[in-house]
């Protein structure tokens, strides 16, 4: 008898899992045998991908996930996203009248994930024309990259970029997070009251490195 009971209710719930199978199907897809879900909501095809992080960027990506799930994962898909390389005719120096250097800095590391490489160097030519030049330059990817004019040495977060009642200066996109790169400037009459560069993320509001720049007067 207990065998007939047991037997029907086995039944029972095979025939609810065959009728079930749409709705349950799609979480067995996602978590199959071995899957581990190295950081919450990233795709699935990128999760193997963020374990090629060094051990410190993952605890700090899973850190900033606790205080800003939205913009971590934005952040750690953007990191993730293949690089775009400098354009070939963009990676060697220009070729400058009697160039000057009048600023430089070096870029800075704040966090594990929000850090830099290489140089920066302003130039100005025979004609008054300034050029900045990234050298050795890398950083993480991320979304909606520009580079800007800071008041500030040290800015760390946004509200540090205007200081001294000079506002930042937004000088257009980021060509690409890695190489050599070149940035014709104009419209800047005084360059002594900027203090830094900046690499900033408008979407995520996220300083990813600075350079503090020392300006030759």
């Amino acid at each position: 008898m207990r065998l007939r009971i047991f037997l029907m209710l086995l039944g029972a719930l095979l025939v609810a899992a065959t009728f079930t199978f749409p709705l349950w199907q799609p979480v067995l897809e996602r978590r199959g045998p071995g899957t581990v879900e190295a950081f919450p909501g990233l795709a699935p095809q990128l999760q193997s991908s963020f374990l090629t992080f060094p051990q410190e960027q993952q605890r700090a990506f899973l850190a900033f996930n606790q205080t800003d799930p939205a913009k971590a994962l934005a952040m750690v898909t953007a990191a993730l996203a293949p690089r775009s390389p400098v354009p070939t005719e963009q990676q060697a120096m220009p070729d400058l009248n009697a160039p000057v250097t009048i600023a430089s800095g070096t870029f800075q590391q704040i966090t594990a994930i929000q850090y830099g490489q290489g140089t920066v160097n302003i130039y100005q030519d025979a004609t008054n024309a300034l050029t900045m030049r990234f050298e050795g330059f890398s950083t993480l990817n991320g979304p909606d990259l520009h580079i800007y004019l800071s008041a500030a040495d040290a800015p760390k977060v946004s509200a540090d970029m205007s200081a001294n009642g000079v506002d930042k200066l937004d000088l257009g996109a980021l060509i690409s997070s890695y190489g050599n790169q070149t940035y014709p400037l104009s419209d800047i009459s005084d360059l002594t009251q900027y203090h830094s560069i900046v690499i900033y993320s408008s979407s995520l509001d996220l300083i990813y490195t600075y350079a503090p720049l020392f300006v030759r007067q």
